[in-house]
């Protein structure tokens, strides 16, 4: 099965963005590493539609590696505890990859579902922006 993936153009400002924060410390950008990918995926997680639980509970998180391909068993709510455990990795400058691999996730990103008719990963990338003046 062929991966789907979503692209978004504001990505690159963001990292810009993020930029402007060298002066910190590697043990403080560790923190706020964690602390931007804990929320965006929380945000994700949150608005992401809720039929059975599954595309909701493969929410996954690669750090310093490429996204996998697979899928986690299940359909609860929430942010599953192999992503949380993931978050736990991010050390400073970590490249953190927030994925999820179900066949419908990018309809469901393109508001097929009337609980999310705006998606839910661009809606909450450009939240957790907006804390970066």
């Amino acid at each position: 099965m062929a991966r789907k993936g979503i692209s978004f153009k504001n990505l690159n400002e963001f990292k810009v963005d993020l930029s402007h924060y060298k002066e910190l410390t590697e043990k403080q950008h560790a923190v706020l590493l964690k602390k931007v990918a804990f929320q965006l995926l929380s945000l994700i997680v949150e608005k992401n539609p809720v039929d059975t639980g599954r595309s909701q509970n493969n929410w996954q998180v690669a750090v310093d590696e490429a996204a996998g391909t697979a899928t986690v068993d299940g359909t609860s709510t929430g942010i599953n505890a192999k992503a949380l455990s993931a978050l736990n990795d991010i050390k400073a400058f970590s490249t953190v990859t927030l994925y999820n691999n179900v066949e419908y996730i990018v309809a469901l990103e393109q508001g097929s579902s009337r609980q999310a008719p705006a998606g839910m990963v661009a809606v909450s990338i450009v939240e957790v922006q907006a804390q970066f003046p």
